[in-house]
Formats: structure tokens, sequence, C-alpha cells
């Protein structure tokens, strides 16, 4: 069964939002732990504001070993309206609506035209490499079940609570540094439930970052 993994940046004080604002010193023991975190992913989960963020940014930045990565790499973008910037390998996923939507997954390839379009009836922007009208829950349990590598999930605060409400991510890979950001998101968030995660490795770089992997246990 592939893994679902999520990467994120974390200050002190556990604020995922705006790495920039509390990510203050970059060296080559954390480059080197978001190499191998990608080096085993072969899709990503992205939210639509990360999404919106990141498209203009990527395909022309030469932040190695990311640009590349992330480029290249088949991206499912979760999101309600139809994405404006063009972004290669990305496939578009949309809740259907019970009403006007029907209950089996609707997949359309790069190979046949796109007909999909938004909520507001605009058409998208681009051709994008798919479209899937489905719930994303279902979609990334259904993605876990097929051969290949890891699913990655990079930025995407509110993706990332969905996906850990739902018990579908399998490893966490954090980068915690020693700033306080006093505010901005959480990455968690409290729903009432109690989750028990494993640490697998712990590794502090110089710059004064820990960087930590956990295994979820249920």
């Amino acid at each position: 069964m592939r893994k679902v993994v999520l990467y994120s940046l974390l200050s002190l004080d556990g604020v995922a939002e705006n790495p920039d604002h509390y990510v203050l010193n970059w060296d080559d023991t954390i480059d080197d732990f978001l190499a191998q975190t990608i080096a085993t992913q072969d899709a990503v989960l992205l939210g639509r504001r990360t999404y919106d963020d990141w498209a203009p940014y990527w395909p022309t930045a030469t932040d190695e070993p990311f640009a590349t990565f992330i480029n290249k790499v088949r991206k499912f973008v979760a999101t309600s309206r139809p994405p404006i910037v063009e972004w290669a390998a990305t496939t578009v996923v949309t809740s259907p609506q019970p009403a006007t939507e029907p209950a089996t997954t609707t997949v359309v390839n790069s190979q046949q035209p796109v007909a999909a379009t938004a909520t507001n009836s605009q058409p998208l922007a681009f051709e994008p490499a798919g479209t899937i009208s489905r719930p994303l829950t279902e979609l990334v349990r259904d993605l876990k079940q097929q051969a290949g590598g890891d699913i990655g999930i990079h930025g995407s605060i509110r993706l990332a609570r969905s996906l850990l409400a739902a018990n579908l991510v399998d490893e966490l890979r954090l980068v915690t540094t020693p700033v306080v950001a006093d505010g901005g998101r959480h990455l968690f968030e409290n729903d009432g439930h109690t989750r028990r995660w494993r640490l697998a490795e712990a590794v502090a770089s110089p710059s004064g970052a820990l960087l930590s992997r956990y295994q979820f246990e249920g």
C-alpha cells in the first residue's frame, strides 16, 4: 500500500502558515531531509490556496531539489472553482454536487477533451492533465491502494487537516525551527480525537531545526 506522507515546516509554537516568518536559516541537513522525502514521492496533493501561490512561481524557479520535483510530479489539486494559472501535470479534483453530479468517479485524461466547468459555469482557464469529480478522501483511499510511490502533502494546511482527521496520513516529516511565530494557522487542530504517532527519527540540524519523522499508529 502507498503511504501518504505529510511534509511541513513548523515554528516552535506549532505554526505552519507563512514559513518565511520563522524559517530564518536553511542548511544542508534540512535540504537533505527534503530531498529524501520527495525522492520516494510520485504524486502530490495540494489545496487550492497553495496551488494559486505556487503555480506562478515554481515553473521558473531554480530552488532545488524542490523545483524540478514539483514541476514534474503528478499534482492533484482539490478545488471548488477552476484554477486560473496553468501548471504541468495537474489533475483537478472537485467534490460532486449531490443534485447534479453522478455518484461515480469521472476522470478525463489528457488524451480526451476536457469539458469540466466551475460551479459558476466559467470555463477552466487551461486544460489540466485530468479532472476528477469525487470527494478527496475517497480518492486518496483509492490512490493508496494503487501501485506507486509515496503520495506527498506539501503546504495546504486545510487539506492536510482534513486528511489527518480522516486518518489518511501515514507519516509526518516535520522541520521545526527554533523560532516562535506568535501567530498563524497551526497544522493540528482540536477535533476531540486522540491519535498516536510513533517517533521514527529525530535529527538536529546545524541551524538548530529539529527534523523528525512520525509514523501513524492510530
